[in-house]
């Protein structure tokens, strides 16, 4: 009897083992602090790491990394996956903020001199230099200065002229226009105004009135100018100034093409458009050292003490081939590179799959804000990401991503774009006008497939382009141009991929509205189906296939009865009558409730007056079994598409737009 019970007592524990061994550890939260200590530390509540590096080196899967609020000097590197049930998170602490800055101060500023020499330019000595202040960077930090440069962690700009009025990214209306005189030339810019020193309405008149042209060529030598090449191509060059003759600027190597109508060119490296508060200028030869002098106009003297510095760091979080990471209420910022980088390297099946990023605030990069690379089932949402000196959020080779309701704005680059993306829903965002040269609201391109972009706001001239793209869905989002360019867009297919663009692109009530000479789309495929829009003119409409219920706010030139326009059954156009113009301001505040206004805040894009009085409210058709057929519901069976961008359910039949009517009152 003694054996038998010894026996089973032997069983019961060996299989008590098994089931501890078999269980998932107990996931652990590791906590982070700036006053905790990575020697003697260990991670718990009582006893804090100091970064957050040594805390995601420490981290397995199913643990959380939980950060109290502070300044965390450091780029942070993720060692290790977490798994599908048990990610690894990397989360502030409920309500703190937390920051992760890439940035290093600069220091030993010293007040300029009146002929100040690094500020003098051929016997000609800078008229403001008692307020400019110089400090020596070291070399590497030389690179990274002349592009990302804070006061009191607020972006200062790089000196231009002409002036550019905020400090993120290039703003390429403020370019100058490149004269008719400089049309058909390669290897020189000439302007009879602004580069005639003789002219009393030349920037430069005050400077170099009295300047020999011998004087003038070395005044201008060594600076450089940036040429936005609008006409062909869309792109920037970067010339260096090696002389000057009969008002034209001397370059160092011919242009790709001969200027023309159009382009546009701004100085810069060039002491003297260092011309107010807020702006910088390196010198643009380096000492033995290699270090470089930067001088700088502040908006406020106190805060040279310990407020200027440049972003020093490359990346802010970086991983590469991590799955099932929670990146949780983080603030990046002053990064020279992405703030959050989850990378694929080419020619490897490495994934980046699960990766979820939310409530996050990333500003001020010199990258991508965002980028996502091979991350099949990734979620970027609730986010802000503001100035990044490439893309705001782009997702790249990923099947079934979601980027939701984030807020993207000043992107030197597009705001939020999908590459070789299948089943991407790009929902609920706020993108607001990009800046800089070849930059979209949204961009779709390069091979992706079944696409859903839905209830987005895009303001401030922001659009959304496709090319290279099968079967996709615009369905109640708002595009309001404010007098840009054309904010919707279907582009001829790229030689840089060979999918080629095809299949069913539905736009199904949205509201797109003023830009530049109304022509706020652009539609050049016949498989296209246009519905129960409020929209402005377009370029190409008679390519489209299936269009009806749709209301015609403003015509192109093409949109007359002459050429056989006919807005299409159920449809109506404002202004009426045979010619094609623009609405104004009174006739778009018939249909909408307020959008006469710059103001974000303020504009209202939903339905005003009566249905006697607005002909959008009740005139479009029902489009669910069109959505059913095309396969769209069934695609995306998480989103509702019987509400509006508010989520109030379309009446039957629905209004047209983006917002189902409701009483003004």
């Amino acid at each position: 009897m003694f054996n038998r019970l010894r026996i089973m007592s032997t069983l019961a524990a060996i299989v008590t083992t098994l089931i501890i061994l078999a269980s998932p550890a107990v996931a652990a939260t590791i906590h982070v602090s700036p006053g905790g200590d990575d020697e003697a530390g260990d991670g718990s509540q009582e006893k804090p790491l100091a970064t957050i590096q040594q805390a995601v080196n420490k981290a397995n899967p199913g643990d959380t990394v939980l950060i109290a609020a502070g300044v965390y000097r450091e780029g942070i590197t993720l060692p290790q996956s977490g798994e599908r049930e048990l990610p690894i998170t990397i989360r502030g602490r409920d309500g703190e903020k937390v920051i992760v800055d890439g940035s290093q101060l600069i220091t030993g500023w010293q007040p300029c001199a009146a002929g100040e020499s690094g500020l003098t330019v051929a016997g000609v000595s800078h008229p403001n230099a008692r307020q400019i202040f110089k400090a020596t960077v070291p070399a590497d930090l030389a690179d990274k200065l002349r592009k990302h440069f804070f006061e009191a962690a607020v972006r200062s700009r790089p000196a231009r002229w002409p002036v550019q009025k905020r400090a993120e990214g290039l703003d390429t209306a403020l370019l100058a226009e490149v004269p008719a005189e400089s049309h058909g030339s390669k290897d020189r810019i000439t302007d009879n105004v602004n580069l005639d020193p003789a002219n009393a309405n030349s920037p430069w008149h005050q400077l170099n009135a009295g300047l020999s042209e011998k004087q003038l060529a070395e005044y201008w030598k060594g600076a450089a100018v940036h040429v936005w090449m609008r006409k062909d191509g869309n792109y920037m060059q970067t010339k260096k100034i090696v002389g000057y003759e009969r008002n034209s600027l001397l370059l160092d190597s011919d242009l790709r093409r001969e200027l023309a109508a159009g382009d546009r060119y701004s100085i810069i490296d060039h002491p003297h458009v260092l011309s107010g508060p807020g702006q910088f200028y390196v010198s643009r030869t380096a000492q033995a050292d290699g270090s470089v002098v930067v001088y700088y106009w502040p908006n406020d003297e106190k805060s040279l003490v310990e407020e200027i510095s440049v972003a020093a760091r490359s990346v802010g979080i970086m991983a590469i081939h991590r799955q099932h990471i929670i990146v949780e209420g983080l603030h990046i910022r002053f990064f020279a590179g992405e703030g959050i980088f989850f990378r694929h390297v080419v020619g490897t099946n490495g994934r980046n799959d699960g990766v979820r990023i939310i409530n996050c605030t990333v500003e001020d990069t010199g990258g991508t804000g965002i980028y996502i690379q091979s991350a099949d089932d990734s979620l970027v949402q609730n986010c802000r990401v503001w100035r990044a000196g490439s893309r705001g959020i782009h997702v790249i080779g990923s099947a079934r991503p979601k980027v939701v309701a984030n807020t993207v704005g000043d992107s030197s680059s597009t705001c939020i774009s999908f590459y070789g993306v299948s089943k991407g829903q790009m929902i609920d965002n706020r993108i607001y006008g990009a800046v800089g040269v070849h930059s979209n609201g949204s961009s779709c391109y390069l091979g992706c497939r079944d696409l859903l972009i839905a209830r987005n706001i895009y303001y401030n001239g922001a659009n959304a382009t496709f090319q290279n793209i099968v079967n996709f869905t615009v369905f109640a989002n708002v595009f309001d141009g404010h007098g840009g360019g054309t904010v919707l867009s279907i582009w001829p297919d790229s030689r840089n991929s060979k999918v080629p663009t095809e299949g069913d692109m539905l736009f199904i009530n949205n509201t797109v509205i003023r830009s530049s000479r109304n022509i706020t789309a652009i539609f050049r495929f016949n498989t296209i189906y246009l519905h129960n829009n409020l929209i402005g003119g377009s370029a190409s409409v008679g390519a489209v296939n299936q269009r009806s219920h749709n209301g015609w706010l403003g015509r192109f030139g093409n949109q007359v009865a002459s050429k056989g326009w006919k807005p299409g059954e159920g449809s109506w156009q404002i202004p009426d009558g045979p010619a094609a113009e623009s609405p104004t301001a009174a006739q778009l505040a018939t249909v909408f409730r307020k959008v006469d206004t710059r103001d974000p805040a303020e504009v209202d894009y939903r339905l005003t007056g009566t249905p006697d009085s607005n002909p959008a409210i009740g005139a479009g058709c029902n489009v669910q079994q069109l959505l059913r057929e095309k396969g769209v519901i069934d695609a995306f069976p998480d989103f509702d598409f019987t509400r509006d961008a508010d989520g109030k359910p379309w009446s039957n039949p629905p209004s047209m737009g983006a917002y189902e009517y409701e009483s003004d009152k």
